[in-house]
């Protein structure tokens, strides 16, 4: 044996002796593993735990978690993902409460169309609702609010011809969501027959939904409020024991508030006649009509009570100062 190979059979022995040296030598473990310790992601079957977060880096330029039993044979085209930075797909229903009542909650469809189903109160924190149902009122359903507005249900009229028989025309008034203040859709039209024309016109009356408001303590009819009262300038009044309406210093009601039958307030007004002036009556905040007289003019443009000169005449009212309108 030359030296060369010696040199190898004793390195081979030393190495054996050191590899058998380390296994008998070693013994397992008797303390637990420590709790921090977590086996890494694999593709085991068994289920694992991550207490730290995981996090996808490139070359992925979409970083996203697949339903593997969507996918193709490839691992391609899977038709349900997270994609935590853009949109994400799934199959069936991701919801934290079978009835949400938090603002982090998510629902079903089903459920909110359950919520629109007949008669909807969804409260926000304007306190405006949206009420669907054939001609209903907010007042019916919702105490103490008033309408903005009322979704119109379009309506065809038909007008026939009074002396050509079979002469026809129809027009249909547009279905519109506008202002409870605005005046119903309308649409107008002629029936011609020859050289007769004969125009009608038609005026939309049913409605499917309204929007309600609840502001603040409504006034008489539920059509306006204190705060829209005070905003146009007003000052609301109690009046026949419990009627809120709201007294103007104006003499007519301003925008869609009507007068409350005659609560006001007047002064006297006069008209010129040959004998002198002659003056309205007058009277103070009160459920009082509006005083007046009528005047019968003569050439010179005077004022007669009694005699009628065959000119134009008119009525003379007293001036309002003070008007109640709800």
């Amino acid at each position: 044996m030359n030296k060369q190979n010696l040199i190898v059979l004793s390195l081979s022995v030393v190495l054996f002796l050191t590899i058998s040296f380390i296994v008998y030598s070693w013994s397992e473990p008797t303390t637990a593993m420590p709790t921090e310790y977590n086996p890494p992601i694999n593709t085991s079957s068994e289920g694992q735990t991550k207490s730290g977060w995981l996090k996808i880096n490139s070359p992925i330029t979409t970083p996203m978690i697949y339903d593997g039993d969507d996918c193709d044979s490839e691992g391609q085209n899977c038709s349900y993902y997270i994609n935590p930075s853009g949109d994400s797909v799934v199959s069936g229903t991701i919801s934290s409460s079978a009835t949400p009542i938090q603002s982090n909650h998510i629902t079903t469809k089903g459920y909110v169309d359950g919520l629109f189903g007949g008669i909807v109160q969804e409260e926000s924190l304007s306190n405006v609702s949206y009420v669907v149902g054939d001609n209903l009122s907010c007042s019916d359903y919702i105490p103490d609010s008033i309408e903005l507005m009322k979704s119109w249900i379009s309506k065809t009229c038909t007008a026939y011809h009074s002396i050509c028989s079979g002469y026809s025309n129809s027009c249909t008034t547009p279905g519109l969501f506008q202002s409870s203040g605005l005046p119903a859709p309308t649409c107008s039209d002629y029936v011609i027959c020859g050289n007769s024309y004969q125009s009608f016109s038609c005026t939309a009356d049913s409605w499917n939904a309204v929007l309600c408001a609840k502001m603040d303590n409504v006034l008489y009819n539920n059509k306006h409020t204190e705060q829209q009262c005070r905003i146009w300038g007003g000052e609301m009044v109690t009046v026949e024991g419990d009627k809120k309406i709201c007294k103007f210093n104006m003499p007519s009601c301003q925008g869609d508030w009507l007068q409350h039958e005659n609560w006001s307030t007047t002064v006297a007004n006069s008209a010129n006649q040959h004998q002198g002036p002659v003056y309205t009556g007058s009277h103070d905040w009160s459920n009082t009509p509006r005083e007046s007289f009528y005047c019968f003019y003569d050439s010179y443009g005077l004022c007669d009570l009694n005699y009628n000169y065959g000119l134009k005449g008119g009525y003379v009212y007293a001036t309002v100062t003070e008007i109640g309108c709800y």
